[in-house]
């Protein structure tokens, strides 16, 4: 999956809320890779997780959906 050139690139993420989760790990791995991030989640957490992300380093959003 990484194997794609990701600079440049906006990767849409679902499911993000949770920490140890599976979405916020596709987060990471695809910020890593060079990708600028819109997360989404169903929980109010989202923000703390966008926080986290953009401590990272990676240029990271959150939609209010």
């Amino acid at each position: 999956m990484l194997n794609i050139e990701w600079q440049n690139q906006v990767a849409l993420v679902s499911g993000a809320g949770r920490d140890q989760g599976i979405g916020m790990a596709i987060a990471r791995r695809l910020g890593a890779a060079g990708a600028r991030l819109i997360v989404t989640a169903s929980s109010a957490r989202i923000a703390e997780r966008v926080a986290e992300l953009r401590k990272a380093g990676y240029p990271s959003h959150h939609s209010d959906a």
